[in-house]
């Protein structure tokens, strides 16, 4: 796979697009004058926290095809003009993507029962939803949203290392949780769940207003990271849902996600999704 590739595919899978000139600024600020510098001098200058998993995986397409070496973490580059280039042709690479639409084209999602048995043709045509949700996580800057009528537990604990990862390494990301009603077994559990698991400034629990009214009633199954990607399909977020039922969904383009995001919000400001205590 050529290098130039493996940055533009690396970029626009973590949702790093806006970052890449950031970046190439970095690496000719601190190479600027001895082309070596440490890796620890170079995640502390990012503008947003990045996990320390993706940052493994940029600096090794770099090493791999020798554009720097790396020693006991320091940094050196082995020609500074040129990866300035390759930079620069890398972002004006995805911004033609964004341009022609091309990265929203993906798989359907699905989560199949385990040892159920489907022709390799068709599977490679789906995405694992349970892997796709891992990942969706992993990236997520700034707001998570889910949104489902039922929760289970198990279902929070299948995704809590992720979560717990997630608030830990970004300290500004918060993340919603939209319930369809609290009066279910399930429901209950998930929410106690989650108010012993993680800290109440970091998380936002929401139940639409007037239950007994029905004014609000929520089916939707979707799961929303920033401004830019998301899931809609048929699982809830429980443990059957992502293990042992098959389920299906799809993606959602970057203006899908804004669409929903103004009406969640409208929801909220509007008092039909009112805030558990």
């Amino acid at each position: 796979m050529n290098y130039l590739y493996k940055l533009v595919k690396f970029f626009i899978r973590y949702n790093l697009k806006e970052n890449v000139l950031e970046w190439a600024g970095l690496f000719r600020f601190l190479g600027h004058d001895s082309r070596e510098f440490a890796i620890a001098e170079w995640t502390n200058l990012l503008k947003k926290s990045i996990h320390p998993d993706i940052i493994r995986s940029f600096f090794r397409i770099l090493v791999d095809e020798k554009k720097i070496i790396i020693k006991n973490g320091i940094v050196n580059i082995q020609d500074e003009q040129q990866l300035q280039r390759d930079f620069e042709v890398v972002h004006s690479i995805i911004n033609l993507l964004s341009d022609l639409s091309i990265e929203s084209h993906s798989k359907l999602l699905w989560s199949v029962p385990q040892g159920y048995q489907i022709p390799k043709k068709i599977a490679d045509q789906f995405d694992h939803l349970n892997s796709w949700i891992q990942q969706l996580i992993q990236n997520t800057n700034d707001r998570l949203i889910f949104f489902a009528p039922y929760y289970s537990e198990a279902g929070l604990r299948h995704f809590s290392l992720s979560l717990r990862t997630l608030i830990s390494v970004k300290k500004e990301v918060k993340i919603d949780w939209i319930l369809g009603e609290v009066h279910n077994e399930e429901n209950e559990k998930a929410i106690n769940f989650l108010n012993q698991t993680f800290d109440p400034q970091r998380i936002n629990i929401y139940l639409p207003k007037n239950l007994n009214e029905r004014d609000l009633v929520i089916h939707a199954k979707v799961l929303i990271s920033d401004n830019e990607r998301g899931y809609m399909g048929s699982a809830n977020f429980s443990k059957g849902a992502l293990i042992s039922q098959f389920e299906l969904g799809v993606t959602l383009s970057k203006s899908q996600v804004e669409s929903l995001i103004k009406l969640i919000d409208y929801w909220i400001q509007s008092d039909f999704l009112v805030k558990l205590p």
